[in-house]
């Protein structure tokens, strides 16, 4: 099918970091680094963050303990800059809730892992994918979960691909994506 394009898509800026600085971007990491995401755009919306290995799609935004209601998007502010997953004063960004900021680190499985990471905004609010908290959770050792680790909600890759063309197919002219590859080696 085609559809008659209403609007300009918005000129998002995303960028994936190995420290909490908007100059510190790569797509290449190693094993135990640091991860974080800078966005910035000249629209308010709703941003979501995935990150797709091609087995499961974790959802890395909006937060793991952030309320319900932010289920369908992190909202973003026209103009301003957004560095998340650190916990630097700085890049937390008031809401109308207090919330705890997730911090990661990338693994790898193998020698060099690619990962896919989605980054997905909206001017208006996102239905979710259906999102399984305990997934992932089994890759933690003992001590991780005793320590308080948690992975994030997550589900099958196929699943997301599915979820995400059909949002992209009915809200074209609101929905954007951005796509990053990034490695991990060992």
């Amino acid at each position: 099918k085609a559809k008659e394009i209403t609007s300009p898509p918005v000129e998002f800026v995303t960028k994936a970091l190995k420290c909490p600085d908007k100059n510190c971007a790569t797509t290449r990491f190693i094993e135990g680094e640091d991860f974080f995401m800078y966005f910035s755009s000249p629209v308010s919306g709703y941003i979501t963050i995935y990150l797709d290995d091609g087995e499961y799609a974790q959802a890395l935004l909006p937060y793991l303990q952030m309320p319900a209601k932010y289920e369908s998007g992190f909202p973003v502010m026209a103009d301003n800059d957004y560095i998340f997953f650190s916990k630097r004063p700085e890049h937390y960004y008031p809401l109308d809730v207090d919330y705890l900021i997730d911090e990661y680190q990338l693994y790898a499985e193998k020698k060099e892992d690619l990962n896919r990471i989605f980054i997905i905004f909206s001017k208006t609010p996102l239905n979710k994918p259906k999102l399984n908290e305990a997934l992932m959770n089994e890759q933690l050792s003992d001590l991780e979960k005793e320590m308080g680790f948690a992975m994030p909600k997550s589900t099958e890759s196929e699943d997301f691909q599915r979820w995400l063309i059909k949002n992209r197919g009915y809200r074209a002219t609101d929905l954007q994506v951005a796509v990053i590859d990034i490695s991990i080696t060992k």
